[in-house]
Order: C-alpha cells, then sequence, then structure tokens
C-alpha cells in the first residue's frame, strides 16, 4: 500500500450552490461542513460545494432526487488545489489526492 497522497491547499470549504439558482442550493449541515473541512485540511484540497441542500420530502419546497441532500446532510463537491486547479479523476496524477481526500471524509466521521 502506497502511502496518502496530498494536495497543497487549506481545506477551505465554499458553497457556491447557495442562491445559485439550483434546486440543491441551500447550505449543507454545519456537521457535514466540519467534515470536509477537517477532510480537506487533511488531505491538502478544498471544497466547493456545488450541490447542497434541499427541503426535507413532504415539506413542500422545491426539491428533486433521493433524500440525502434533505436539511443539508449530502453535498456534490469539486476539489481543487491551492492554486485553483480542480482536480479530476480523468487525471492519473489527481487519482491519489482524491482518494486521500475520501479516506478523511471517512476518518473525520462521514459514513457513506
Amino acid at each position: 500500500i502506497e502511502p496518502p497522497v496530498d494536495g497543497d491547499a487549506s481545506g477551505v470549504v465554499t458553497q457556491s450552490q447557495i442562491g445559485s439558482g439550483k434546486i440543491r442550493n441551500q447550505p449543507i449541515a454545519n456537521d457535514l461542513n466540519s467534515i470536509l473541512a477537517q477532510a480537506g485540511a487533511a488531505a491538502g484540497v478544498n471544497v466547493n460545494v456545488t450541490s447542497g441542500g434541499q427541503p426535507a420530502k413532504g415539506s413542500g419546497g422545491r426539491r428533486t432526487g433521493s433524500t440525502r441532500h434533505d436539511n443539508g446532510h449530502a453535498a456534490d463537491v469539486q476539489l481543487s488545489l491551492a492554486n485553483g486547479r480542480g482536480l479530476s479523476l480523468n487525471n492519473p496524477a489527481d487519482v491519489p489526492i482524491i482518494q486521500n481526500f475520501i479516506r478523511e471524509t471517512k476518518r473525520f466521521g462521514w459514513q457513506s
């Protein structure tokens, strides 16, 4: 097993989904934000939330798909390095950094 590979960023979490006009444009829950920030700092990546919370099922609010995103308890994210370059699974050099971020999210409490 190879050692984890870190990026060079500090773990800043940005929520670009807020006010975006997207359906899942609500903030993520504080506990999820904390997990993403800690995992990002540990893995050396910044985290941009591109799809966040939505109203709970049955609340009458605008929503889509499953209940995972209800009340901000799930997020779709784009990871980036300190220079702003987004990481991609299509770039073999980025894959170990992304894998490390996933390991760190689990370590800081994320349950899939």
